[in-house]
């Protein structure tokens, strides 16, 4: 890391400005619990990551690439991952709550554990993400591709808002409503 992006990164965690970036590259860089709350990263790299146990409430890191990053344990609360690219992150047990996850890449994802109550996965793609033990209170599902999603043991399902989901593997296969809600359900025993 260089020293002028350590020296801005000091300064947001103590409050004296808001860092705001765009097309920044991070990858491969240990933010490991640092406070990033209210950040903003707009399209940046941040491929191999570590955040593992950062604080990134109300952070907007909307169209950028997270590919393969450590999320484990992080505070993830009314962040803005729009768009953002998550295939293969590590999410266990991060804390989600209202987090925006429209048109968000999870495939692959490893969200066990994890409390993503309220969020929106409009558009999201889950295909292949584990989710078990997922808290799924009020999520919004809508649109959101499932194909091999493992939802077993995912919790508070009964309590999410589902409109329509895909379960295609390549080609869509919609479900709306209850059809929806129920394919959802049978998957997680």
């Amino acid at each position: 890391m260089t020293q002028e992006l350590e020296s801005m990164l000091a300064r947001h965690e103590r409050g004296y400005e808001t860092l705001e970036l765009e097309s920044a590259d991070l990858r491969g860089m240990d933010l490991s619990g640092r406070a990033l709350t209210h950040i903003v990263l707009y399209r940046s790299q941040l491929d191999g990551v570590s955040l593992r146990g950062a604080d990134l409430y109300g952070s907007n890191l909307s169209g950028s690439s997270l590919v393969a990053a450590d999320l484990r344990g992080a505070q993830l609360s009314k962040a803005a991952l729009a768009g953002v690219r998550l295939q293969g992150a590590r999410l266990e047990a991060a804390l989600a709550n209202r987090t925006d996850f429209s048109e968000a890449d999870l495939r692959g994802a490893d969200l066990r554990e994890a409390d993503i109550g309220r969020a929106v996965l409009v558009g999201a793609d889950l295909r292949g993400a584990l989710l078990r033990g997922t808290k799924l209170d009020r999520v919004l599902f809508e649109r959101t591709r499932v194909h091999g999603a493992d939802l077993r043991g995912a919790a508070h399902l009964d309590g999410a808002r589902v409109v329509s989901i895909d379960v295609g593997e390549t080609d869509p296969i919609r479900l709306d409503g209850d059809a929806a809600r129920t394919w959802l359900l049978d998957r997680i025993s």
